[in-house]
């Protein structure tokens, strides 16, 4: 392409012209939409997509009105063109799942994942997509293997206490914990999870038991002590919390934390536990 004064456009200001290109197509799209002019903004979309590759990416934009047209067959039919690009999306995922929801094909939904990742192996988005719907479906020993390959990542965290916690595995489920714990405090990405836990009392005394036979010469026996003594403080469990707060204290971890100490003493406190 040239300019006005027949200046060839670097390759740069092209790839920035499409994409305000379309990024104009979208809004006028939207907008047309909103204003109740349903066909015309799908239309308008549909012929700005056909001229060109790229344009292809516009088929979430059809998909999200379609969506709130309540047109969920071509919702999902466009969702599934733009999963086949290998976009990292979860909300078009998220988005994908409810079409089907709408459309009554909610069996359909994990062998469509697993379909596209047998082609998109490489993208953990839609591998931790999978993972979190194998577990809500009870699918665990296939969401384990999907969860192994993302060890490592972050975000997977979460979805490991999410398996272990619906498998009701104390076990397991303190070790996730710990690694929570352990070295950069990482809860505020579980706390979903850890809520979930407190308001369970069988499980969480699971995990009291779990700690208990933990060995002191254990480098995790401190970080299982701390982890149920923040557990069972935030469900309002006063004796577990104040028992496993000593053995944090007992523990051979030097210097002990005086945070602990102050955390004791009101738990002893507010339990009129004085002496």
């Amino acid at each position: 392409s040239k300019g006005t004064e027949g200046q060839t456009l670097t390759e740069f200001t092209k790839r920035f012209l499409d994409r305000r290109k379309f990024m104009d197509v979208e809004q006028l799209g939207r907008a047309l939409a909103k204003g109740g002019r349903y066909d015309e903004a799908i239309k308008l979309l549909d012929d700005s997509r056909a001229s060109d590759d790229r344009g292809k990416r516009l088929a979430l934009v059809i998909a999200e009105i379609a969506f709130d047209h309540g047109d969920f067959e071509r919702a999902a039919g466009e969702l599934e063109i733009y999963a086949s690009l290998g976009s990292q999306n979860k909300a078009a995922l998220e988005l994908y799942a409810q079409s089907l929801d709408k459309l009554g094909r909610q069996k359909d939904l994990l062998g469509q994942l697993s379909r596209w990742l047998e082609v998109d192996r490489d993208n953990p988005v839609l591998r931790e997509f999978y993972a979190q719907r194998l577990i809500e479906a009870g699918e665990f020993i296939t969401a384990k293997g999907e969860l192994d390959r993302l060890r490592g990542r972050a975000s997977a965290i979460p979805l490991t206490i999410l398996l272990y916690r619906k498998m009701n595995d104390p076990q397991k489920l303190l070790e996730a914990f710990i690694e929570v714990v352990r070295g950069t405090d990482r809860t505020d990405t579980v706390s979903e999870q850890i809520k979930a836990t407190t308001e369970d009392p069988e499980l969480l005394a699971g995990l009291a038991k779990a700690a208990r036979q933990m060995k002191e010469t254990d480098p995790n026996a401190y970080y299982a002590s701390y982890v149920v003594a923040k557990l069972a403080t935030m469900a309002k469990n006063g004796e577990l919390s104040i028992e496993f707060l000593k053995r944090c204290l007992s523990d051979k971890k030097d210097p002990p934390d005086p945070n602990l100490y102050e955390e004791l003493i009101n738990l002893l406190w507010e339990n009129k536990k004085y002496e």
